[in-house]
């Protein structure tokens, strides 16, 4: 339990008897989380949500050059081939928004999704920005509150937001990682670059275009 509010200021006595030095009194202010400290925090996840964004649409770019066959290509992991792969990242990145937001889904929604993998790329892309939206439209102290959620199967939990998107974006690299492994093992030559430094480049070379 806290016994003082934040900016309040407590007198106390400290002995420094090991110095040989006398009693005194001093005042001790506790301040508030620096502002700089907390947009940062809210930056990061932002920095996070939009490299998922860049690094999911360089998976689709990808894709698109492939024949259509290619996604449902059985190939050993995780999910059995590219198309349930990246219906899981969507299906986890869908549900997690969803948590955030009050609701709990009790289906993965990519069984309502048709088997036709043509178009589905403009959803995934979509939701990822969905989730950048959604980010960027809440204030610092949200993600530092808790989420109370169930799961698909029922049981309760509860988990700070800022860490749930911290570890839906980090699912969805884990998964990347799968896609590019699967596509290497399909043959695919012409791989795209997804690692985080790469995006950062980016960003970086455009925010110095004048």
């Amino acid at each position: 339990m806290c016994l003082f509010q934040l900016g309040e200021v407590i007198p106390f006595a400290v002995h420094l008897d090991s110095f040989h030095t006398s009693e005194f009194e001093f005042h001790f202010r506790i301040v508030t989380l620096d502002a700089k400290f907390e947009t940062a925090m809210k930056q990061l996840l932002l920095s996070f949500c939009r490299y998922n964004l860049w690094a999911n649409q360089q998976i689709i770019n990808t894709l698109q050059l492939l024949p259509p066959d290619i996604v449902d290509a059985t190939v050993p992991n995780s999910f059995p081939s590219i198309r349930k792969t990246i219906y899981h990242m969507w299906d986890a990145q869908v549900i997690w928004l969803g948590r955030m937001q009050g609701i709990s889904l009790t289906t993965w929604p990519s069984a309502e999704y048709g088997s036709d993998f043509a178009g589905f790329d403009l959803y995934f892309i979509r939701q990822c920005e969905d989730f950048i939206n959604f980010v960027e439209t809440r204030h610092e102290s949200f993600f530092e509150s808790i989420c109370f959620y169930r799961a698909i199967n029922g049981k309760e939990h509860q988990t700070r937001n800022g860490d749930i998107i911290l570890h839906c974006m980090n699912h969805s690299t884990y998964h990347r990682g799968q896609l590019i492994t699967m596509l290497r093992n399909l043959e695919v030559v012409e791989l795209p670059t997804t690692d985080y430094i790469a995006y950062n480049r980016l960003v970086q070379e455009s925010n110095n275009v004048v």
